[in-house]
């Protein structure tokens, strides 16, 4: 997921049953106008649904938990923009802020020239090296195009081309050879 489109998660967004989170909006942070939601994502392949483990059900069921919480304590002064990823009044989170935040824990880290976008990289990049099919690792960060994604990654795939290469090989060698197991002697 893009940044804006993390901090501008809504609960209302967030199927905790099904495992789905849909991405229906950003936020965006104006100098004017400030923090508002923009309803129209940045490209048409924007707009989706995402799967996410159970491990992040449960996180965000206990960051729910925490927010209503804080709603309690905060009472009416609460802002509820109904954000998964609020500060404790309910106003939204500074980007700035958490990117910075993240930038000094991997600096502590010693993970040089790591940034917060990178996150979105390493996850398509994760699942393509896991052998997930191209076209859902497009869908899950929002590439309009399965192309945006092959361009992208496509450095990986000199070390998947000999893996697929083994493959197949393997693959000839167990049922090509057997006329039983072969589907041309048929």
């Amino acid at each position: 997921m893009r940044r804006g489109e993390i901090f501008g998660l809504r609960w209302q967004d967030v199927n905790f049953e099904t495992q789905i989170v849909s991405i229906r909006q950003t936020l965006q942070r104006y100098k004017q106008k400030g923090y508002q939601i923009r309803e129209v994502p940045k490209t048409t392949g924007s707009r989706r649904s995402v799967a996410i483990a159970h491990s992040v059900v449960q996180l965000l069921k206990k960051i729910k938990k925490q927010q209503a919480k804080n709603w309690s304590q905060w009472g009416s002064a609460y802002d509820d923009w109904d954000l998964v990823f609020a500060r404790e009044d309910g106003r939204p989170m500074d980007m700035n802020n958490m990117t910075n935040e993240f930038a000094t824990l991997i600096k502590q880290l010693d993970l040089s020239h790591f940034r917060f976008h990178d996150l979105r990289h390493s996850h398509a990049s994760l699942l393509l090296q896991q052998g997930e099919h191209p076209k859902v690792i497009s869908e899950r960060p929002g590439h309009s195009f399965i192309t945006i994604t092959m361009n992208a990654y496509s450095h990986l795939i000199p070390n998947m081309q000999q893996k697929a290469a083994q493959k197949l090989d393997d693959f000839l060698s167990n049922h090509m050879l057997d006329t039983n197991k072969n589907p041309l002697s048929h």
